[in-house]
Formats: structure tokens, C-alpha cells, sequence
């Protein structure tokens, strides 16, 4: 099998469903590749994301005692009125069924149902603001809508295919213990934008970076005037979203590295604090 055809069955890999025919070729490949395994464990990292947020919410005891007690009168009130009239076929009545079938249904839903609590609430515009970009990226990355053109742990690989994108230098950041994952190649008004995808623990962190040139003078790109002006006195800014989402930007030169994750500002700082 080819990159092609093993990319298009991944999904199916994860799920368990891959034909035994399929296997051996399939696990051939994976071993001797290590673009496609990166693939698989980008996939395999963006599923069990997708897991964390749709967690179950048991229904209330009270809410399970109201239906199934509902459910028991409504059957005692059949016995109670029970002929041999009753089980003639075209006599046949439904209810208890039909109402044992709405608990069931009721419950699910409710056993189902994700969590109140969301992830967090990005509501940035999409415009030329660079934090409002890297929220807003980060958001697409979680939900599995940004994927890595280049899927690869490689930081020699990475490293290469930015050389050959883009313009300006692209730090391709070591965030020990944290793994590289990838990277995309991007612009944004003619701007030049790159992005690096790192595993956390099953946890990604994502890496906006631009050119310092190309919000200088808020064209293409823009920074508030505070930010900027915090970032070019100290080379930092920070801002926690909340108290599990945050997100630091970062001057190495001339370049600006924007990381954000769903991580304390403490442990994301310690892993920036590497380059």
C-alpha cells in the first residue's frame, strides 16, 4: 500500500474495523513509515480530544426514579383493567411499551448529553489581530478542522520544509517533554504564517509565529498597542483565557512565536522557557 491509500483508512484503523486482509500490509507500512505513523497519532490525538469533551453526565437519581415510577403505575393500571378482550390482537394497546420506550430514549439523552461546562468560549473575530488568529487556530486545531501539512517529529524535517515556505527564520521550538507533531504554511494578507503542532500527553499545544516586521506597522498583521508594546520591552506577554487555557507570546529575534494551550500559564511558561 501507498501513503495514499494507508491515510484513507486510517480512521478505520482507530476504530477498530480494518479488514484482516488489510492488516499486514497496513501494519507493513505503518513500520517502515514515519510520516503515516505520525498521521495515525495525530488522529488517534484528535480523537481522544473529541472523547474528553463529550463526557457522560449521569442522570439524576430523582429524574430516574419520576420516569420509571411513572412507568410502573402506568402498568399496574393496565393489569388492573386486564380481559382477555385486552390481548386480542386488534385490541393490542402500546402505551406501557411506548412510554418504557421514552424513559429509555430520555435517558440516554440525558446520560449522553456533554458536559454543561465547555472547553472554553472563544468569540474573537476572524481579522488581522494575531492573538485573535491564535485562539482562533487553536480552536479549529481541537476540533479537528486545522490539520499539519506535514506530519512529522523530525525537527531536521520541519525545519526543512519552512525553509522552503517561508521567508522569514521559523523556530521550530524543542518543548521537552512535550512531542512535534507537525507544521502548516500558511499567509494572511500576504503575510507569511507558520504553525507547529505539538502533543502534550494527548493534549496539543499550538504555535502561531510571524514576522515582527509585519505587525510593526499594524500591516498586514496587527497587535494591541499594549501587547506590543509589553512584547518589545520584554520579549513576553502572557494572557490566561482561563484558568486551564493560555496563551504566551514569545520574541526570538525577529520572529513572534505565539503558543496557546489548554494548560496553567505556569506549565506552558516552563515549556517555552526550553529555547
Amino acid at each position: 500500500m501507498n501513503c495514499k491509500e494507508v491515510s484513507e483508512l486510517l480512521p478505520v484503523v482507530l476504530d477498530g474495523e480494518l479488514r484482516p486482509e488489510e492488516r499486514p500490509s497496513i501494519e507493513s507500512h505503518l513500520n517502515e513509515c514515519a510520516t503515516c505513523r505520525n498521521e495515525l497519532e495525530l488522529h488517534s490525538m484528535a480523537k481522544r480530544i473529541v472523547q474528553l469533551r463529550l463526557q457522560r453526565v449521569p442522570a439524576p437519581p430523582e429524574l430516574t426514579a419520576r420516569l420509571f415510577d411513572s412507568v410502573q403505575k402506568e402498568s399496574e393500571m393496565r393489569h388492573a383493567s386486564f380481559s382477555w378482550r385486552n390481548v386480542m390482537p386488534f385490541h393490542l394497546t402500546w402505551k406501557p411499551v411506548a412510554a418504557f420506550g421514552v424513559v429509555l430514549v430520555a435517558l440516554a439523552m440525558v446520560y449522553l448529553l456533554p458536559s454543561s461546562k465547555p472547553r472554553h468560549a472563544h468569540t474573537y473575530p476572524y481579522d488581522a489581530d494575531i492573538i485573535h488568529q491564535t485562539f482562533n487556530n487553536f480552536d479549529k486545531l481541537v476540533a479537528g478542522t486545522l490539520m499539519p501539512q506535514i506530519s512529522s517529529n523530525d525537527y531536521f524535517d520541519v525545519q526543512q520544509f519552512f525553509a522552503q515556505k517561508a521567508s522569514f527564520k521559523v523556530e521550530v521550538i524543542k518543548m521537552n517533554p512535550c512531542k512535534l507533531k507537525g507544521g502548516m504554511f500558511s499567509k494572511y494578507n500576504n503575510a507569511q504564517v507558520a504553525h507547529l503542532v505539538y502533543d502534550n500527553g494527548g493534549q496539543p499545544i499550538y504555535v502561531y509565529q510571524v514576522n515582527l516586521r509585519d505587525i510593526l506597522d499594524e500591516n498586514p498583521l496587527m497587535l494591541p498597542c499594549d501587547v506590543k508594546e509589553e512584547l518589545l520591552q520584554t520579549g513576553w506577554y502572557i494572557r490566561s483565557h482561563s484558568t486551564d487555557c493560555t496563551m504566551i507570546l514569545r520574541l526570538v529575534d525577529s520572529t513572534v512565536c505565539c503558543a496557546v494551550a489548554d494548560l496553567p500559564k505556569e506549565e506552558l511558561l516552563s515549556y517555552l522557557n526550553d529555547f
